[in-house]
């Protein structure tokens, strides 16, 4: 699916890609570490001194694929994560100043998008996608929904996810209120883009794929993944969808899991 065709504007500058669809969205979708490689930029900009500073690798062609069925906006960051990790805070994220440039475009954009479906009367979502290699010691997944132990959403909206996810045959962890090892945070817990956007006071989940699914030799998983994304998405924001060579609309209307602010 082209999805310049489908309705979406595209933008890239500043080390920034960003695509809208023709109408408002109640969901925003970040990719803050499937970056360019990091050699692209060696010797140009100082490397992190503490943190990961691992990309993950096909996360997105995932969310393409979900683009192609569900309207969602996309913020996709392409400043490697050696040289600044845009899923950390402003004073952790990079070594050189000028480089808060591009970390502030980053997340304003995240929070413009936010903002805008709320001014359109939707509860806004942000999913903030990422990639992990190690299963928890509780269990294996191919999917974990972070969510600092359910205090950065309100309502049932990860657990619709997760069942939803567990029917298209995803193992999908969904954390609950407490850890799952007493005294210790649940693995891959969210981490600085949720916790910004749960201050504004709006839902927000990290959401964690597996390798397998990232595979180049699972490529088919990997867009039967998106397919349950993109499904929940349009039954969850109750979206009249049409996407063909030229038009993607939908029914600016949404069941709110909280109230909308007034």
């Amino acid at each position: 699916m082209n999805l310049i065709g489908a309705g979406y504007t595209i933008h890239q500058n500043d080390f920034l890609l960003t695509l809208r669809p023709a109408w408002i969205s109640p969901v925003t979708i970040s990719i803050p570490h499937d970056t360019l490689p990091s050699e692209e930029l060696e010797g140009l900009v100082p490397q992190r001194v503490h943190g990961v500073k691992g990309r993950d690798i096909r996360v997105w062609p995932i969310v393409r694929d979900i683009a192609t069925i569900a309207p969602v906006n996309i913020v996709r960051g392409f400043l490697p994560r050696s040289l600044c990790d845009l899923n950390r805070s402003y004073d952790e994220a990079f070594e050189l100043d000028m480089v808060g440039t591009y970390w502030e475009r980053y997340h304003w954009t995240i929070r413009m998008f936010l903002m805008q479906a709320e001014r359109a009367g939707y509860c806004p979502l942000l999913l903030d996608f990422h990639g992990f290699t190690r299963q928890p010691p509780y269990g294996e997944f191919d999917v974990i929904l972070a969510t600092r132990n359910r205090t950065s959403i309100t309502g049932e909206i990860d657990h619709r996810l997760g069942a939803s996810l567990r029917a298209n045959g995803f193992r999908t962890f969904v954390p609950q209120t407490s850890p799952q090892i007493p005294g210790r945070e649940d693995l891959w817990d969210a981490d600085y883009t949720v916790d910004a956007v749960k201050e504004l006071g709006f839902n927000a989940m990290q959401i964690e794929v597996a390798a397998w699914l990232r595979s180049a030799d699972s490529i088919e998983a990997g867009r039967r993944l998106s397919r349950a994304f993109a499904s929940f998405i349009t039954e969850e924001f109750s979206l009249n969808l049409q996407i063909g060579k030229d038009v993607l609309c939908y029914r600016p209307w949404v069941i709110s899991p909280r109230p909308i602010k007034v």
